[in-house]
């Protein structure tokens, strides 16, 4: 795949029961596991896919537009992001929620991604 750019999104991951459930903010795109490191890598997976199937529907200008999903043709250095200091006791009894931003390379377009 060809990067024509990059777009941040923010992942956010919980504690539901014995499982972990991931889900892309801006995408809606959700998944769950047993393991935090598991649904880590299926949900950062599952978003590029999502964004090479915008891209093949021809429908990706569309929705980063309704969405207010910013595409960058360079790069972005991530957000520096202070989380308050939890031990693993609090992750594992549900307590927070955990936010992260993420960066995802995005495919050459078709047509001109200038105006989004």
């Amino acid at each position: 795949m060809s990067v024509a750019g990059y777009v941040e999104l923010t992942l956010k991951f919980e504690r539901e029961g014995r499982m972990w459930v991931g889900t892309c903010l801006e995408l809606g795109t959700s998944t769950y596991a047993r393991s935090f490191d598991r649904v880590q890598k299926d949900l950062r997976q599952l978003v590029g896919e999502h964004l090479d199937l915008l891209e093949e529907a021809g429908e990706r200008e569309r929705f980063f537009e309704e969405h207010d999903i910013r595409f960058s043709p360079g790069k972005p250095d991530p957000h520096e992001i202070r989380l308050p200091s939890i031990g693993a006791d609090a992750l594992l009894q549900d307590i927070v929620p955990l936010f992260q931003p993420r960066i995802f390379p995005v495919g050459e377009s078709h047509t001109a991604l200038a105006g989004v």
